[in-house]
Order: structure tokens, then sequence, then C-alpha cells
């Protein structure tokens, strides 16, 4: 099986992606497999609200270029729809990227995280 890009900011195909989230709700737990809280990412007609997404170990020069592109409050991101498997386009913001170095490799991150949130409003 062939990898599909899964995700595309601005022209720039990202990476190492290690948890992507674009479904209706996230159930995590232990054994069970579900907790508490249920984490809606869309709306009521299936229109994207917000992507979760993870990466995994990332060299710190591609890693500050992927920060960079999540300063811009009006990014076009294509993403693959988990639902249809095909790659939408929506405009969007992201919300409080979180970023860990590697220990003892400082030339490296460990996790980025972040969320992009559409900026799309709906009544």
């Amino acid at each position: 099986m062939a990898y599909k890009t899964l995700l595309v900011i601005d022209g720039v195909t990202i990476n190492n992606i290690v948890s992507y989230d674009d479904l209706a709700s996230t159930q995590d737990g232990d054994k069970s497999g579900r907790v508490p809280s249920l984490h809606m990412n869309r709306d009521i007609l299936g229109r994207i609200m917000s992507i979760d997404v993870t990466l995994g170990i990332t060299p710190v020069n591609e890693g500050m270029v992927i920060l960079n592109l999540l300063k811009n409050p009006e990014m076009r991101v294509q993403f693959r729809d988990s639902e249809t498997d095909t790659l939408k386009t929506i405009e969007c913001y992201c919300v409080d990227p979180k970023k860990s170095r590697l220990e003892g490799m400082m030339d490296y991150f460990e996790t980025i995280q972040f969320q992009l949130v559409s900026n799309e409003r709906y009544d």
C-alpha cells in the first residue's frame, strides 16, 4: 500500500504524522477504547470544524518550517477526509501548537501537536 498524503498546508506536504483525526469523535482509553469525553470535530451537517494532528520525530529545520506555516491565520489546508478518502481544501487557523525537543538530541523535535480550526462560519 502506497503512502497517501494526509495533510498539505499552504503547498507544503506534512510528513511524519503519527496521529491524525478529522472524524466526528475521538474515543480513546484503556482497554475499553472509550473515555467519558467526546471531542466533536464536525458540525451537524458533516462540515469539517477542526483537525487534530500529532507529528512524530521531526528535524528542527523541518519543524520550524511547519511552525512558521501555522502562524498564518488564513492558511489553505488540503486534508484527506477519512470518510471519503479524498483530499479536500479548507481555509483555517492553528490553535496553540505544542512542541517538545528530543532529550539529548536537540536537533530534533520529539513531537509537534496542533489543531487546525476552520475559518468558515456556520449559521
